[in-house]
């Protein structure tokens, strides 16, 4: 064999070496049938990181799309699923387009799902009997993003006067100041998580990446003074409500995904919505701060009580175990199991003592997104329950727990 075919034969397995390691992207949105044909490797351009349009049910190079983007490509970016634009204006995963105005200056859960949570901060004007208007005029004025151990700020800085040439997004990775140059295509690599951060455009514009979870695209507007003019938003001297627009592609969400534009791609979604209507419920998405997941909807909320109860059955299970007979009256204990564990905002616990023993019913009525008071339900309601076991124990047992 001569140097040059063994060289070709070096290469093509190389090649073939490197797409056997390539990532793997799926469809996300389970409003498409791509989503139920598994996942696609990454192309080799690049094998690390892609994403799956799933209306086309093509795998997709986020790297590439970036080095495309411009100022008007970004605009253009505002009316494809994954939206968060204007006042907010967003388009779902499923495509359907609806507001969300929420409250000036408060934070709001968009995206909560087992291991990622996104919140946004609300800037803009109060409603007013005088301007007679039914809510308040609001923008996304900043992010904040959890995934595992790590938090993401991105913001848009107060300007008085817009100078496009000047940067006004500001970013922190885990509370430490990330500086890019102003140049389009500079990249920051996270050493502590798999995060990169690129710039699309010199300025006020970048695309964060986390691969086989999110991609996020971010860029910084001012309300011009023809925008205000029309639509009545009294842009002042000192203020031209510089906020964010944002694009998301999700490449790995659970079914169970909820939030203002994450519950567009749970599974069970359906929107009752006109084209372009208000979405409502703003108590549902709230949260304390711009990194809380105590919205009531939040999906780490719910997992992390389902995790308590599985806690809850084994402890109490133990427990039993080591009473005695007589008190607890039920032979076979060895033989029990948990038969259910869950309810929302409700810790439900069910025990089937024995193969034949009766049922044990546990109620706890306590809200799910502190962890505080679960753990202290958890531990009154297991002395509770220990303490009170008698051969009458089938019975419904109610908690009750304020905070």
């Amino acid at each position: 064999m001569t140097f040059t075919k063994w060289v070709l034969l070096i290469m093509v397995c190389a090649a073939v070496a490197a797409q056997a390691r390539a990532c793997r992207a799926r469809c996300e949105n389970h409003h498409y049938s791509c989503s139920k044909r598994g996942s696609f490797p990454c192309p080799s351009r690049c094998p690390r990181i892609c994403y799956v349009n799933c209306k086309r049910c093509k795998v997709k190079c986020p790297v590439e799309s970036t080095r495309r983007l411009s100022e008007a490509s970004l605009s253009a970016a505002c009316d494809k699923p994954g939206a968060v634009c204007h006042d907010p204006r967003f388009i779902g995963g499923d495509s359907s387009m609806f507001y969300f105005h929420g409250k000036k200056g408060k934070d709001f859960c968009l995206v909560s799902d087992k291991d990622l949570h996104i919140n946004a901060h609300f800037m803009g004007k109060s409603a007013t009997q005088e301007q007679e208007l039914k809510h308040d005029l609001t923008w996304v004025k900043s992010i904040g993003v959890r995934f595992g151990s790590h938090q993401i700020y991105l913001g848009a800085n107060k300007v008085a006067r817009w100078e496009s040439a000047l940067d006004q997004l500001t970013l922190l990775v885990d509370g430490q100041s990330v500086l890019l140059p102003p140049r389009r295509g500079a990249q920051w690599e996270d050493r502590l998580s798999p995060l990169k951060i690129t710039r699309v455009l010199n300025v006020n514009a970048v695309i964060l990446q986390v691969p086989h979870k999110f991609s996020l695209t971010a860029w910084v507007v001012p309300v011009t003074a023809e925008e205000s003019r029309v639509h009545g938003y009294g842009m002042t001297e000192d203020d031209c409500l510089a906020h964010l627009q944002l694009n998301f592609k999700f490449y790995e969400l659970s079914p169970n995904v909820n939030g203002v534009l994450g519950q567009t791609y749970s599974s069970g979604f359906k929107s009752h919505l006109k084209v372009g209507g208000v979405m409502e419920g703003e108590d549902k998405f709230a949260v304390s701060h711009l990194f809380a997941t105590d919205c009531k909807v939040a999906s780490q909320g719910i997992e992390q009580v389902r995790l308590y109860l599985k806690l809850l059955c084994s402890v109490t299970l133990n427990a039993l175990r080591l009473l005695p007979s007589g008190v607890v009256g039920l032979p076979a204990l060895d033989n029990s199991v948990c038969v259910g564990l869950s309810l929302p905002f409700t810790l439900r616990l069910q025990l089937k003592l024995g193969h034949r023993g009766p049922d044990v019913k546990i109620v706890v009525p306590i809200a799910t997104q502190n962890q505080s008071p679960v753990l202290h339900a958890v531990s009154r309601f297991t002395t509770l329950f220990t303490s009170t076991a008698s051969p009458n124990v089938t019975r419904t047992t109610s908690v009750s727990h304020r905070n």
